[in-house]
Order: structure tokens, then C-alpha cells, then sequence
């Protein structure tokens, strides 16, 4: 389309469209923009800026606009580039394009280049419930995905844009996409717009399936739906927020409040929102360890387990598997593998015990044991336990690995063939449905994980079934066995390289994933169906708001205190005990009444075991399968239940091409008519859950919600309704906020955040996925740049024992600003890790803002280019402290073409560089001639620096240190008459050395000067939380140091002058917690 020239806006110095360009200044953000855009300038209305900590009026101004889009008619006297903010402008209103006929799907161009850009970070969904961070150099937009929700330029004059694609108010959501199909809908509506002919919207909405991502042809483009055909305009007002700043956080931080009241404050920022006091205390999550398994006994274990190795958890979620579900009538079972009691004859293991951990593999072509078992090379503050699997028992509960003596191993005996073949078979049968009823990694792509799960179940059964394998064959002639182990490696292998390389990574529209679409949702949609509601959750269906059968105890039944029988006395399915006893009769003589609800009895045992808050999952629709359509309560609650299969937009479907025939879509969610009346089912689950002591809950699958608004006003109407009521109930049920959101990475519901204050900001901490440890952490960071900003950072669980991955996850939470909780199973903790977390109170050192990249590695790949560590920023109490973990995280990614995380070249060794100016609090808030005290965790090593200088050190791979800043104080120091020499004392107080994040028990310093006696004094104090060891900084050494008004016994430990000179002072807090008062007496000589 051919430029137009237009005169520049009065204000010059801010955003505003001129010639087929936005501009800011001199410069040139987007070049080439659709001449249907036009830019309204907005003020920056922040008061202060957290970054800086400092007033708006102190900083560098951002220049902020918001951009909408009209259609140009053919009569319209306009120019087609405008500034909106002219007066006696008609107002943007849904009218009719060229042809006449309003879209619900609209694709513009916004920019053919990016001349002002010198890298580029993209925050873009890279599957339906998640996002993944995606970087570029120069002005190309090929690289940027689609589905990105979030993009940071840094421009070639040092100065910061960052765009925010929002959701008008009548619900068209807007995301960026530099994917080759869209730029190709762009061109073509374009060019029919500007020849006013009838084929304006001929191929809108529509993907050429031979155009792949990244073209020469290709441009940025701007994509507005409403997730509804019947919702449709001519123009949407507000599709996407700009801002330019001379930083990268303060162009974040400005951008997105502006987006919250242009959408008028449907979001909130996190520092205008309540924050739960789970927070600030360590806890702990039954997922990871038990899954679906999950009983009252066995919470009750992990509790006491944590507890006794002093690090009690004062926080629990009890995860998927406590609520009433079940599948639809065709698929049921006669035992449930997630309402029911696990089996007591489960694999070496009483019902209710079960710790297996599910052998999610490693998605790429080198799969084996270790991507099962997890990974090898643990470091000395973490135990050797493997997180993978623990060995099964034989049929006699005996340990039936390789090393057993052949009269116990099944080695084949005379006689004996047809028993072995039967044995092998049956031990066969029972790995594969054991490992794969535990395979439910909910963010690993559901059905592609019950897949996997399933095929390398098959592919480790000789091994994890105890099938005689070579070693263990006395006849090495038996060829039978041999077979069979030949033929389970082979298909097991075989299998899932054919899916994970061939199905999976289909591109969307091409004619395999046509093929694949058709036989997923057509001729084997009822085998999915069968074989995940036998497996897996995600066709399971509310059927009851009450806790299951696992959760409740008969009428009158006194429970125990013993955690390992309570689960055998809890009501079992079917008014059954777990063991299939019938119940005894209570002290009246009558059958207790089965289905007594114990719900409330549960959680009040939690909160005696010393539990301060209890939260409970369930997902956005009731379930993964929504509400059940058959169950009589239902019925009589909502007036009708549909099952709507999920209807993915484009630009979905391109970044996650299996949602075609995912699960949730193949069988549908149960969906009620109304979405007002998930008001009611809100506020009648939590109501339940409150009554019986829960304080909280965790709402995961929120991005499906995308997919299932047609026909209810588009995923965005739908998402915000539901959000609204979801809080509203929260609110009301739960007045501590408790609330975190999960799998929630859509802007239909980041955007609706109103009042929750917690998030999940990355997809799952697999444990035994490795290649998926480091980019994880990578991933949390980069999203925090956009999301930090809307809500505390939620960076899953962990698992302590996981070896190298628990300790790399450990010092990642410490610096990470977010709430820290595992999921061990009972009795595999690293205690001496976790200690270096939390306090024998079980309260945590969280850093005060979310973690986020320096702003050094910002805009590079810290996983693939083989040379960047990956470092992250946090401030503590002191205005002028901090923190900076650096990680070794290179080696694995999250491949956007084959939809899986894959194991890259490794990298031994990569060099971080660390300075306190890399905190960036400290660059606006101290004089850049300030000197600050900085400690490495690990080594001990204490320095002296300037803002500029810099501490390099080497780390291997997934490894880490983490950095406490301190900035040095002092007093000027006057001087006495008659010449003598001034008192000048230097000190810091730099943290706990037993603590990842010691700085954060550093509440605040003072210090006080007497010059009325000779021998003048300056008393430095600093108020201290925790135990054990402060480690301080002095010019000189203090005549004395008392804690808590009480002189103690100090290390003295000169430093070279290299590092600064002065001493490290190592002063003893002693073993009680509690706040501390710590003086440091300074005497003039």
C-alpha cells in the first residue's frame, strides 16, 4: 500500500503514526503499518516507580500510547495515518468494512520491519495452557511467534519499547504473530482494501498450509478475535498498548498499567492487590508425590516427614485427586483410579502409600533410563536420591531388580517356562498401567504425555517388571524371553519416536495433521476416550462437590492417629473400606452410615499436625472434563450441562497443532448453558471447602476457556464473566486472597486478574523430565518481565531430593520473589538444602520483587548460545540491597517446531559477570561512586565493589551461585579541633550465611554517633530476622558487637586489599529465631 504523508502531532516527542510509520521522537518503532491504525498518546500515571524506587518525577519519562484500528471507507475524507487524539474526530465504532460484512476474526499488518530494533524478546504461547519466552536480533519479525502476548524491543539507541496486545471492551482479544500464514491474510486484506474491491475478507481467518513460519515474505502482524462467529465488528478501539522508556523494566512496568486502564482496570497491578500470607512460609504440595494417589494418610505422612527434619510445612495444597469425578457412563470402571482407594496389592506398596513418580520421558531422540529415572551428578548440598521411580516389588512384595540370585529373579527353571511367560506377561500388563495411571504432568500436553508415558512404559517394562533380561538368564538359548524383551524395546522405542517426530510435530494445516485430525477426532476418538478415562483425568467429569470416597469416614468412626492406617479405615468405594472389608459397627450397635462426609475431619488433622493454610486444587470447569452432564446434583443445580468440544482459534492451532485431537477435545467439557452460573458453582464449592477449614484453592486448566466460548459471546466475554466470578467467591469464601491461578497463560484470563495476586508463570517442574529442569527456570524468569507486573510470580513446586535440578530449583526460588513450596514424597527430602530455605518456623526469605533477568542478558538465549549465564535480579528490605542468582542453564529448549523441551549440545561451562549495578534498584536509587559489600554464597567469598566493577566466575553445567549485595555505610566524620584526624567508620551488614537468600533476613540499619565524650563513638545496628551466623562488613574492627543487647564472641577475617580490604565480621545470632538487634560499637582511637 502506498504511503500517505501526514503532518507530524504538536506533541513531537511522543508516539504518534506518520508516514506509514510509529514513531517516537526521531525514531521509528514499526515501519509499515496498516493505514487502518491509528494512536491515541496516553499520560504515564504512575506515582512511583518500584523499579527505581523513586518518584515518576525523579525518572527518565516514558512516552505511552494505545493503539486501535478502524476500516477505511471508501468515501472517508480521513487520512488513512491519524493521530486519534484530534478533536471532533468520529469516534471508532464496529463499522461495516468495504463489503459491508463485519469479522470476527480481523489480521492487520503492523509492521513490515523494525529499523529502530536492534534485538527483541517475544513472550508467546508455546501450547495452550503456557508461554515461553523467544528472542531475535535486528529487524527481523519472522522470529516472532504467534500467540505472542507480550514484546520487549531494546532499539539501537539504547532506549526500551515494549507492547502489550490487549481485549477491548467488547471482547476481541489481540495477540502479535510474525508467522508467514498470517502475514499472508494480512497481504491479502490489505491489498483488497486498498483496491475497494469485494475480496477484502476472502481469506481472513485463513492458513495456507505450504507457508511455513519465518518467510522472507512475512510480517508483523496484529491479530483481533472474538473466539465467536456471531461476535463481529468493523474496527476494535484498544488492541494494543505502547511504551518507550530508557528501560526495559520501567517500559514494562509503564505499559502495563496503562493497559489495565485502558481495559478499565480489569486487571490490577501487583502492588494494588492483597497478598496471601502463603507467601512468606514454606510449603508443601501432594502432587509430584503422590498424583491421583493421593489419601488423608499419606498428607499426613509427608507432613510428619517434613517436619521432623526441621523444616515444617506451614503451607499445603492438596492437589488433583481429593474431588468427586468420574468419566462418562461408557467408560467407568468399577474402581476409579482417581476417586477411588489405590489398590492395596499395588506395587510393593499398602493402599495409599504409592511414592511411584511418573516416567514423563525425555522428549527427544536420545530417550533411556536416565531420561526416566532423572538425572545423574548431584551436588554437595543435595542428596544423591534419584528422582525417579522407585523399584518395584515382585508378587511377594520382595525387590525383584537385577541383582537378586537367580531362584528369585524368574529366571526360567525346567519345567517352569509357561509359569515365567505368564508371570512376564501379567508383570508386563501391570508396569505399563502402573506407570501410566501416574503419568499426569497436567502441563505436558495431556494426551501426548499418557502417550509417552505409556510407550516408554513399554519400552522399560523388561526392567521395571522384573522380565528376565539378559543378565538373568541362566538359558541364554530361551529364546522366548529374548523376544519378548526385543519386541517391548522395539515398539516401546519405535512408537513413541513415531509420535513424538511424526504425529506430534505435524504442522497445522498440512495433510498429516489433517490426517491425524480426522482419525483423532473421528475413527479413534473412542479409543482416546477409553484409554484416557481408564489412564489419565482429562475426561473426568464433576460429579459431586464433595470430596470423594478417599476423603471421608463413616458416621460415628473414631480415626486414628496413626497416619499409615488411616487411610485402610477411611471409607472405600461403594461404602467399602480400602481393603474391601464391610464396616465395622459403631458403638450403637449400627452400621456407620458411609457416606458421611470427613472432609472437615481431614483438614482439621492437617492443622493440628501445625499446617497454618490449606488450599485444594480443582480446575476452571469443576474438572479437567468439566461438570458432569449425568449426575443428579448437577442436574438439580445448573438447568443444562452440554459437552463442548474446545474450538482452538488459528493462531492457537499453529502453535500447538494437537490440540486437534488432545483429549479435552476429543471428549469434550461439560459446560453449563449459562456462564453466569458458574457463579453458583463457584460459590457452592468453596463455600463447602471453607466450611470445612480449607483457606484456599488452586484453579488450574483457565486456558481452555478460549476454545469454549463460541456460541457464548468468544473465549474473552466468556473469560472475563467467569473470572469476575471467581474471584467474587474467593473473596468471599477465602478473605486472605487464596487464590492461585494455573495453566492460566492466555490473555483472556492474565488480562482479567482483578484481584488474584498469585500465578503460575511457567509450565510445570517435571522431575523427571531433565531437559525440562533448566529451561524451566529460564522460563519463569523471561515471563516474570511481563507477568510480574500483574501478579506474584508462582514458580511451581520442586522436588528437593531431584539432585542437581532440586538444588538449581532451590536457589532459583530463593532469588525468585515467590512463594516456596516442594512436593517430596514422605520420607525423600534434602534437608540440608531445604534448610538453607526455611526457617525452623517454617517462615521463608522471599526477595521483594519478582526475579527477573539482568538486564544484560535480557535479550539473549540463555539456554541455546552456548555462552550466556542466566542472571536474576531482586531487591530485599534495605532500599539498597540486593541479590543476583546466576545459573548454568544452557544445554536444553522448548522447540516451538516439534512442540517438546529437547536436550541441545551441552555446554561445560559458561562465565557469569556480576556487578551491583546488575540490581536494578541500586542504579537509580545510589551514586554509581558507592561501594557495595557482596558475598557469594557458595564460596564464602566476600568483596568490595563499585557499581561498575565486576565478580566473574565459572560455572558448570547446571550449576549456580547466588550473590548477596550490601551497600556499604559510613559517617563523614567531622573531626575534633586542634586537627585531629577524622572518625570515618565503614560497615555493612550483608545477610545470614546459612541462607540462600541471607540478605532478605536484613530488615533494616541505622546507626548513631557520640561526639559528646573524648573518645567519640558510632554505633551502627541493624534489626536482623532468623538464627545461626550474620556476616557483616567493617573498615575497622568494632571494639564490640552485641545481639540483643548482649556482647558476643565475633570472627575477625581480614580481606585482601584486592578485595577491598577491610573484614568480614561473623557474629552468632544464636539458635533461637526471632527478630534480632545486632550493634556494631565503633572507638575513635
Amino acid at each position: 500500500m502506498a504511503r500517505t504523508k501526514t503532518a507530524p502531532s504538536r506533541n513531537s516527542v511522543g508516539l504518534r503514526i506518520e508516514n506509514g510509520a510509529l514513531r517516537v521522537g526521531g525514531d521509528t518503532i514499526f515501519d509499515g503499518i496498516d493505514g487502518r491504525f491509528e494512536v491515541h498518546s496516553v499520560p504515564d500515571t504512575r506515582v512511583n516507580s518500584e523499579c527505581f524506587g523513586r518518584p515518576i518525577s525523579e525518572c527518565d519519562p516514558v512516552r505511552i500510547g494505545v493503539l486501535s484500528f478502524r476500516e477505511m471507507r471508501g468515501t472517508s475524507s480521513s487520512s488513512p495515518n491519524s493521530n486519534s487524539s484530534s478533536k471532533g474526530k468520529e469516534p471508532l465504532l464496529p463499522v461495516t468494512n468495504n463489503t459491508g460484512k463485519l469479522e470476527s476474526r480481523h489480521v492487520l499488518r503492523i509492521a513490515r520491519s523494525l529499523p529502530g530494533t536492534s534485538r527483541f524478546l517475544a513472550n508467546a504461547r508455546c501450547k495452550l495452557w503456557w508461554m515461553t519466552p523467544t528472542w531475535g536480533g535486528g529487524d527481523s519479525v519472522n522470529g516472532i511467534p504467534p500467540e505472542t502476548q507480550f514484546l520487549l524491543l531494546q532499539q539501537t539507541n539504547g532506549t526500551y519499547v515494549a507492547a502489550l496486545p490487549l481485549i477491548s471492551h467488547d471482547g476481541f482479544r489481540s495477540t502479535l504473530s510474525g508467522h508467514a500464514l498470517d502475514a499472508a491474510t494480512a497481504r491479502t486484506n490489505n491489498s483488497a482494501s486498498t483496491q475497494r474491491t469485494n475480496n477484502s475478507a476472502s481469506t481472513q481467518g485463513t492458513h495456507n498450509s505450504g507457508a511455513t513460519f519465518g518467510t522472507k515474505t512475512s510480517s508483523l502482524c496484529l491479530v483481533t478475535e472474538s473466539g465467536c462467529a456471531e461476535v463481529r465488528t468493523g474496527a476494535v478501539q484498544r488492541v494494543l498498548c505502547v511504551a518507550h522508556a530508557s528501560s526495559p523494566f520501567e517500559a514494562c512496568e509503564a505499559v502495563v498499567r496503562a493497559a489495565s486502564r485502558a481495559m478499565s482496570e480489569s486487571f490490577k497491578l501487583r502492588v494494588d492487590k492483597t497478598i496471601p500470607p502463603t507467601t512468606e512460609v514454606f510449603g508443601w504440595c501432594t502432587w509430584d508425590a503422590f498424583y491421583h494417589s493421593v489419601t488423608p494418610g499419606g498428607i499426613e505422612r509427608g507432613i510428619h516427614s517434613l517436619a521432623a527434619g526441621g523444616v515444617p510445612a506451614k503451607f499445603v495444597i492438596i492437589d488433583d485427586g481429593w474431588q468427586s469425578v468420574s468419566p462418562d457412563a461408557a467408560y467407568k470402571k468399577k474402581v476409579d483410579h482417581i476417586t477411588d482407594h489405590p489398590p492395596r496389592s499395588s506395587p510393593g506398596v499398602l493402599h495409599g502409600e504409592t511414592n511411584v513418580a511418573p516416567a514423563t520421558p525425555v522428549k527427544d531422540s536420545n530417550v533411556g533410563e536416565s531420561a526416566v529415572k532423572g538425572g545423574s551428578g548431584t551436588p554437595q548440598n543435595a542428596s544423591p536420591s534419584p528422582s525417579g521411580s522407585p523399584p518395584f516389588a515382585d508378587d511377594g512384595g520382595k525387590y525383584a531388580g537385577p541383582n537378586r540370585n537367580d531362584a528369585e529373579s524368574g529366571a526360567p527353571r525346567a519345567g517352569g517356562r509357561r509359569q515365567v511367560v505368564k508371570r512376564t506377561a501379567s508383570r508386563l500388563k501391570n508396569s505399563v498401567t502402573s506407570l501410566a495411571t501416574t503419568e499426569v504432568h497436567r502441563g505436558n500436553d495431556r494426551i501426548e504425555n499418557a502417550m509417552a508415558t505409556a510407550l516408554v512404559s513399554a519400552r522399560t517394562a523388561a526392567e521395571a517388571s522384573h522380565i528376565p533380561g539378559h543378565s538373568l538368564l541362566v538359558d541364554t538359548r530361551w529364546w522366548p524371553t529374548r523376544a519378548a524383551v526385543f519386541v517391548a524395546t522395539a515398539m516401546g522405542s519405535g512408537l513413541e519416536t513415531w509420535y513424538w517426530h511424526g504425529i506430534h510435530a505435524s504442522p497445522y494445516l498440512g495433510v498429516s495433521w489433517r490426517w491425524f485430525k480426522f482419525l483423532g477426532q473421528g475413527l479413534f476418538g473412542p479409543v482416546i476416550r477409553y484409554a484416557v478415562s481408564t489412564l489419565s483425568c482429562f475426561n473426568h467429569r464433576v460429579h459431586l462437590i464433595e470430596a470423594n470416597v478417599k476423603f471421608r469416614r463413616p458416621e460415628g468412626f473414631s480415626v486414628t492417629n496413626d497416619a499409615l492406617n488411616d487411610d485402610r479405615e477411611l471409607v472405600g468405594s461403594r461404602g467399602k473400606r480400602g481393603g474391601g472389608s464391610t464396616p465395622t459397627q459403631n458403638a450403637g450397635g449400627k452400621k456407620p452410615r458411609t457416606d458421611a462426609d470427613g472432609f472437615k475431619d481431614v483438614i482439621g488433622r492437617i492443622k493440628g499436625l501445625g499446617v497454618s493454610h490449606v488450599y485444594c486444587w480443582h480446575a476452571f470447569f469443576g474438572y479437567w472434563g468439566g461438570l458432569h452432564p449425568d449426575s443428579s446434583e448437577m442436574r438439580q443445580k445448573f438447568s443444562q450441562i452440554t459437552i463442548v468440544a474446545p474450538e482452538h482459534t488459528p493462531g492457537l492451532l499453529a502453535v500447538e497443532p494437537s490440540q486437534a485431537w488432545d483429549p479435552i477435545t476429543v471428549g469434550g467439557v461439560g459446560v453449563v448453558a449459562n456462564t453466569d452460573d458458574y457463579s453458583k458453582f463457584f460459590d457452592e464449592l468453596h463455600m463447602y471447602l471453607a466450611a470445612s477449614g480449607v483457606d484456599g484453592v488452586k484453579v488450574d486448566g483457565q486456558a481452555v476457556v478460549g476454545g469454549l466460548g463460541r456460541g457464548r459471546g468468544g473465549g474473552p466475554a466468556m473469560a472475563k464473566n467467569m473470572h469476575l466470578s471467581l474471584e467474587r467467591s474467593v473473596k468471599k469464601h477465602f478473605p486472605t486472597n487464596g487464590l492461585i491461578n494455573c495453566m492460566c497463560h492466555s490473555s483472556e484470563n492474565i488480562l482479567n486478574f482483578k484481584d488474584s495476586a498469585l500465578a503460575r508463570v511457567s509450565d510445570d517442574f517435571y522431575p523427571t523430565n531433565k531437559a525440562s529442569h533448566t529451561v524451566h527456570v529460564a522460563n519463569v524468569a523471561y515471563n516474570s518481565i511481563f507477568m510480574g507486573e500483574i501478579v506474584v510470580p508462582d514458580w511451581d513446586m520442586f522436588q528437593s531430593h531431584c539432585g542437581q535440578a532440586g538444588a538449581l530449583h532451590a536457589a532459583a526460588r530463593a532469588v525468585g520473589g515467590c512463594p516456596v513450596y516442594v512436593s517430596d514424597a514422605p520420607g525423600q527430602h534434602d534437608f540440608a538444602l531445604l534448610r538453607k530455605l526455611v526457617f525452623p518456623s517454617g517462615k521463608v526469605l522471599r526477595a521483594r520483587l519478582p526475579g527477573r533477568p539482568t538486564r544484560d542478558c535480557v535479550f539473549t538465549d540463555p539456554c541455546t548460545d552456548g555462552s550466556t549465564a542466566l542472571k536474576i535480579w531482586n531487591k530485599n528490605h534495605v532500599h539498597d540491597s540486593g541479590v543476583v542468582g546466576c545459573f548454568n542453564v544452557q544445554g536444553a529448549s522448548w522447540s516451538r517446531k516439534k512442540g517438546i523441551f529437547v536436550e541441545e549440545k551441552n555446554c561445560e561451562f559458561v562465565i557469569a559477570s556480576v556487578a551491583p549495578k546488575d540490581v536494578e534498584t541500586l542504579r537509580r536509587n545510589s551514586d554509581f561512586a558507592k561501594k557495595f559489600v557482596t558475598m557469594a554464597h557458595r564460596s564464602g567469598e566476600v568483596r568490595v565493589l563499585s557499581m561498575d566493577d565486576h565478580w566473574r566466575i565459572k560455572l558448570p553445567s547446571k550449576q549456580w551461585e547466588i550473590f548477596t549485595i550490601a551497600a556499604k555505610r559510613g559517617v563523614s566524620g567531622a573531626g575534633f579541633e586542634g586537627g585531629k584526624p577524622c572518625f570515618k567508620p565503614e560497615w555493612a551488614f550483608v545477610g545470614l550465611t546459612g541462607m540462600l537468600n541471607g540478605g532478605g533476613a536484613v530488615l533494616a540499619d541505622t546507626f548513631t554517633e557520640n561526639e559528646e565524650t573524648y573518645a567519640q563513638t558510632v554505633t551502627a545496628t541493624a534489626e536482623v530476622y532468623g538464627c545461626g551466623s550474620l556476616s557483616a562488613w567493617a573498615k575497622t574492627q568494632p571494639l564490640s558487637v552485641a545481639v540483643n543487647g548482649e556482647k558476643v564472641t565475633y570472627a575477625w577475617t581480614p580481606l585482601a586489599n584486592e578485595n577491598g580490604g577491610g573484614a568480614v565480621v561473623t557474629i552468632p545470632l544464636g539458635v533461637r529465631e526471632g527478630t534480632h538487634a545486632v550493634d556494631l560499637l565503633f572507638v575513635r582511637n
